[in-house]
């Protein structure tokens, strides 16, 4: 089965942040390999989570028509990537994850946070006006 065909139809993907998302994804399964087997059930797991969770607020957000879910869904996303930054910057103060590969992930996710932050205030700045 051509894999393309199960999200032709799905604009979500032409999103910049869910590209964004995507390619940050796949860059922190990368990483997974390179850890120690009791951090990866730990912290690091915690950290997919987030991220997945940011990805999944995103995906719902773009994909809801109602304006009050939009708004939770995008303060659900802002808040898993605070905790993701938080958790990662652990990982990074504790030598688990390299200064290369945290650089890395740092400035994908500073510009899904700048994304996302416009994206909430554009929906601040309709709801008001």
């Amino acid at each position: 089965m051509n894999q393309f065909l199960f999200h032709n139809n799905d604009k979500s993907f032409n999103l910049p942040i869910i590209q964004k998302l995507i390619n940050t994804y796949k860059q922190w399964q990368s990483f997974l390999p390179n850890f120690p087997q009791p951090v990866r059930q730990t912290i690091v797991h915690k950290i997919d989570v987030y991220l997945t969770d940011v990805i999944e607020n995103i995906y719902k957000a773009a994909h809801t028509t109602i304006k009050e879910n939009k708004n939770n869904y995008l303060n659900n996303a802002s808040n898993s990537l605070d905790l993701l930054k938080f958790f990662l910057f652990i990982i990074w103060e504790t030598k688990i994850l390299d200064n290369n590969k945290f650089a890395l992930l740092s400035e994908n996710i500073h510009w899904i946070g700048k994304m996302l932050g416009n994206w909430i205030k554009s929906l601040d700045k309709n709801n008001k006006g």
